[in-house]
């Protein structure tokens, strides 16, 4: 089982497990790097995070750590201070549903 030793729960186990992968996280898009920049500029011409994933999976010389999916693009894009890259992606005349559908 998970978090047990001899088939019995330990709490104290599950909590050093939890607090180690928390350390290890990282985050797959880094804001220096080229693929940002691929993306930005994709972004800036009108390409939809979704559009962008796809084409860099078309890349054949491109390596697996710089394939990202559309929802990390999105969620890297939100963490970002308010700025002109989320204007390009969020033009305030754009109607969304309550959902939060385009």
């Amino acid at each position: 089982k998970r978090n047990s030793i001899n088939d019995v729960y330990q709490a104290q186990y599950a909590s050093d497990n939890t607090f180690a992968r928390r350390r290890r996280g990282h985050r797959k898009l880094k804001i220096d790097s080229i693929l940002w920049k691929f993306i930005v500029e994709a972004i800036r011409c009108l390409w939809s995070p979704q559009q962008i994933a796809k084409r860099l999976k078309t890349f054949p010389d491109l390596d697996q750590t710089m394939n990202v999916s559309h929802t990390t693009i999105y969620s890297t894009i939100r963490a970002l201070p308010k700025g002109e890259l989320k204007k390009d992606l969020y033009p305030e005349n754009k109607k969304r549903k309550a959902n939060g559908e385009p």
